[in-house]
């Protein structure tokens, strides 16, 4: 079982509707995510009026929201100008095919939506790059984590080792009760307690980016499970198809 000590809430800025990263902030970054008082899911059928209500306090047009579909697996996009508004309000516009989201251009907020998967926040500060990231099991088993950070490398010059990391709310090792078969898709990663086994997306993810160069100062975790602390963030473990989603976003200022 891997043990790793990072920080946690103690950086993060809490507002009644949102909590955000203050390093990021601190950098030249906006990464934040927001609680179950908004639902900001395609299926919210105040999906215009939520949206705007929580990226509008941050500063954040609206109508400038890119997300993509999200199909559990492997693929990353970059995100140029001409993408503004793909997925601000329609999931068939929201680019397609991929679970993460990579841009160089300041001003243009990426965000993916969860109910108990792991959003990854990834800033380069030095190349001015960030990345959004939505790592359920499927995808991570799809090195969506290893895809994105090598991908601002090839493309944009950013090195592991010069990232800021954030892990957002997701279910954890303490709640994500799974079956027999993911011991062979996670060797070595699945926990085993009082005859039940469990998986940490927490600390999978942690020993990919350490083990990728990513420096551990730089990795800070808002420490939240959306199962522990369903009253207070949208868990499908939990509430089933009827779950609502929380959104994560990322933009450079």
């Amino acid at each position: 079982m891997r043990i790793i000590m990072l920080a946690t809430q103690n950086n993060l800025i809490k507002n009644i509707n949102y909590y955000q990263f203050k390093n990021f902030l601190e950098c030249g970054a906006l990464a934040c995510f927001n609680n179950r008082n908004l639902d900001l899911g395609f299926g919210s059928s105040k999906i215009e009026e939520n949206r705007k209500e929580f990226l509008s306090t941050l500063g954040i047009n609206h109508k400038d929201l890119v997300c993509c579909q999200q199909p559990h697996g492997g693929k990353v996009a970059i995100v140029e100008e001409s993408d503004k508004g793909k997925g601000a309000y329609s999931f068939a516009k929201a680019i397609a095919e991929c679970d993460a989201l990579v841009t160089n251009c300041k001003n243009i907020p990426l965000a993916v939506l969860t109910a108990d998967c792991l959003p990854l926040f990834l800033f380069a500060r030095k190349k001015s790059v960030s990345a959004i990231i939505h790592a359920g099991w499927r995808g991570i088993k799809e090195n969506i984590l290893e895809n994105t950070v090598f991908l601002m490398r090839d493309k944009f010059g950013v090195y592991p080792q010069d990232l800021l990391v954030g892990l957002g709310p997701a279910i954890r090792g303490c709640c994500y009760e799974v079956k027999e078969e993911f011991k062979d898709y996670f060797p070595g990663e699945v926990l085993e307690r009082n005859g039940r086994l469990y998986l940490d997306l927490i600390g999978i993810n942690l020993g990919k980016l350490l083990n990728i160069g990513v420096i551990k100062e730089n990795i800070f975790d808002s420490g939240f499970c959306t199962a522990c602390l369903n009253e207070k963030f949208f868990s499908f473990r939990k509430e089933g198809p009827a779950a609502g989603r929380l959104m994560s976003v990322i933009m450079l200022r």
